[in-house]
């Protein structure tokens, strides 16, 4: 199994990556949020690729909008395409598809060429050989699901986006001992402290790369990769510095098409 990790500039800010994913084995593939790349529907298009799985974690934007290119790009291509996501995210991509593609995405809807696969009580679902697990962030500012993906005897934990919500969480028991943690981690944390922005409870939700580890450590991930980062200067450096303070296991700061192989 291979993951692809696409370092996209979508974000409010020009100035802050999002990173998306397309989760690969062998032929089969699994696209983590609708980012405005294309890359992978393209490929469908032109025949070199093929995938039927998408799951969308929230509403953001930069998580979303782009779903309605990836609809007029491979529904022609393929039988059906399922969207893992909750009743709100489905009712969200719905109202955009009613004000954009109208009768078009409508047909596709009734025709079951997309076909919508509810998470919100969802404990777990196989595709292919993966075992994805949602989780409900439990998000107070927006709905966000992350998830757990078992593969073998690997396990990976997605926790890449408003992080800061975890800290509030009372069972995060039941995700020790894992693999990889891919884990969002905005800034170093000394940029956290005389930053414009700061990141607290009453701004954007987003981590420091400390408050990362410390998740890490605390889940005794053996693997820990740092993403949706802010770029500043030596950014690789910087926050790597800043998680190794008390975290020794590996770190992995991806840049644009990084692939880790598991």
């Amino acid at each position: 199994m291979k993951i692809n990790f696409f370092w996209i500039w979508t974000a409010l800010n020009p100035s802050f990556d999002n990173t998306y994913f397309l989760i690969e084995d062998w032929e089969n593939k699994l696209q983590v949020d609708a980012w405005w790349g294309l890359w992978l529907a393209q490929k469908v298009k032109s025949k070199d690729a093929y995938f039927e799985n998408i799951f969308i974690t929230h509403s953001h934007s930069d998580h979303i909008l782009w779903i309605i290119h990836l609809f007029r790009t491979i529904t022609k291509e393929i039988p059906k395409l399922n969207i893992f996501c909750s009743k709100k995210v489905e009712k969200d991509i719905r109202t955009i598809a009613k004000i954009t593609i109208k009768k078009q995405i409508n047909d596709m809807f009734d025709n079951w060429i997309i076909n919508f696969i509810n998470i919100d009580n969802l404990e777990e679902q196989k595709i292919w050989e993966f075992l994805l697990q949602p989780i409900n962030l439990y998000s107070e500012k927006m709905e966000q699901y992350w998830f757990l993906l078992k593969y073998k005897d690997k396990k990976i934990l997605f926790f890449w986006d408003e992080a800061y919500w975890v800290f509030k969480r009372n069972d995060l028991e039941r995700f020790k001992w894992i693999d990889y943690l891919i884990c969002e981690a905005m800034i170093p944390e000394k940029m956290s402290l005389k930053w414009w922005w700061k990141i607290d409870i009453d701004k954007m939700h987003h981590i420091t790369s400390q408050q990362a580890w410390n998740i890490s450590s605390y889940l005794e991930s053996k693997n820990l990769i740092l993403v949706h980062t802010k770029e500043i200067k030596d950014r690789e450096k910087e926050l790597l510095e800043d998680a190794r303070k008390k975290y020794n296991g590996k770190i992995i700061i991806p840049n644009d098409w990084y692939i880790l192989y598991i």
